[in-house]
């Protein structure tokens, strides 16, 4: 029976309801061991009045919990059609760099991670300035130091110009999959027997 019933509070809630289950039968627990009348009013008075708070506060970090596990922690979608990118970009100056994948430039092919594919390009190698891409997974829009500098390097480079981002390089602006971009500028650093970490610089497609 409190199986199940931790059960039912956790599919319900999650870890909040866990939480909530586990007090409550704590509080069952002792109230079928009938103790009250033992006591004197005062201090069973007490006692209910310390279950009561702590059922409040209890359900409360567990409602707190689920809220975060489920709306804090949902994926971002980013945009996706084109008015969404134009304004996605225009918060940010207009252009930054999203990664696109790993290149192997030995053999002139992408390697398992790729995030892009090619739409108006004469091409399915590696990218070049004017290309239009359709994003295939959500990117985060990057302009290194963002947090301190803002657009002071707008242009440069992330993988040359800085080997390691941290959170303050991520701008807000996140574009989803599906997303139309053409390609300003593209940055690999190139290390032997290593695949190309490709960056590029993109703007909202122009037609």
């Amino acid at each position: 029976m409190d199986q199940a019933l931790l059960e039912v509070f956790g599919k319900a809630a999650g870890i909040g309801g866990l939480a909530l289950g586990v007090f409550l039968l704590i509080f069952r627990s002792i109230i079928r061991n009938n103790i009250f009348p033992k006591l004197h009013d005062e201090s069973a008075y007490r006692i209910i009045r310390l279950m009561l708070v702590l059922t409040f506060l209890i359900s409360a970090l567990g409602i707190g919990a689920w809220l975060f596990e489920t709306i804090g922690t949902a994926p971002q979608q980013g945009a996706v059609d084109e008015a969404a990118v134009k304004k996605a970009f225009q918060d940010i100056g207009g252009t930054g760099w999203i990664l696109l994948g790993n290149y192997d430039s030995e053999k002139s092919q992408w390697g398992k991670v790729r995030y892009i594919d090619f739409v108006h390009a004469n091409h399915d190698a590696f990218p070049e300035i004017g290309d239009t891409l359709r994003l295939t997974a959500t990117r985060h829009v990057v302009i290194l130091d963002w947090q301190t500098t803002k657009l002071e390097r707008l242009l440069d480079r992330p993988g040359l110009d800085k080997g390691v981002l941290d959170e303050g390089d991520y701008t807000p602006s996140i574009l989803g999959a599906g997303a139309l971009v053409d390609v300003g500028d593209v940055s690999a650093g190139h290390f032997p027997g290593r695949q190309d970490v490709v960056w590029a610089r993109v703007i909202p497609m122009v037609h």
